[in-house]
């Protein structure tokens, strides 16, 4: 995303406004768009979760609640910031075994193995969560410019694939890349 506005600031065009599907949904894009004062709209991806079933998030004291009847309240713990096997930093939240060796429904909860209850969440989970909150509380809004985007921006690249064979780019780089994607569509 940083590419495309900085190509759009040399050309003197200032973005306000930005209408993306959840495809460029990331920690990073939500973080650059929040520091750019960029009004974004795009929904998060298809793995986030607004809540957690059974547990409520104390962020005064960076813990999980165990909130559910019948179990034994349990607290999650930050135990760190750990790097998946995918490579994205998540926050660990994780009970004590004492907590949920006695709980009638740990098996259901931590599962048939494990002692006690893990939780992992994105770094970025309060941008998520401000985006998440923005879309539900603006819907029709929301709907109306993905409306406009799927009748301005698709046609463009659905031409430029179709019609104008850019299925596949023969450079090298995001600059040249990007050169041949600004010729393309140039000439639409």
């Amino acid at each position: 995303m940083d590419q495309t506005i900085e190509n759009l600031e040399q050309n003197d065009i200032q973005i306000n406004q930005v209408v993306a599907d959840a495809g460029y949904s990331s920690g990073e894009s939500l973080q650059y768009c929040a520091d750019k004062n960029i009004d974004a709209y795009i929904p998060n991806f298809g793995q986030y979760k607004p809540e957690r079933e059974g547990f409520i998030y104390n962020a005064e004291k960076e813990q999980y609640e165990c909130v559910q009847e019948g179990r034994n309240k349990a607290i999650l713990l930050f135990k760190g910031i750990r790097t998946d096997s995918k490579g994205y930093e998540k926050k660990t939240y994780r009970s004590s075994e004492k907590d949920c060796k006695d709980c009638p429904v740990r098996a259901q909860c931590c599962g048939k193995v494990s002692k006690f209850k893990k939780l992992d969440d994105s770094i970025h989970k309060p941008l998520y969560d401000k985006m998440h909150q923005k879309l539900l509380q603006n819907k029709s809004h929301h709907r109306r410019l993905v409306k406009r985007r799927s009748s301005t921006v698709e046609p463009v690249l659905g031409t430029l694939i179709n019609h104008h064979n850019l299925k596949r780019l023969n450079s090298r780089g995001m600059v040249q890349a990007n050169k041949h994607v600004m010729m393309g569509s140039l000439v639409l």
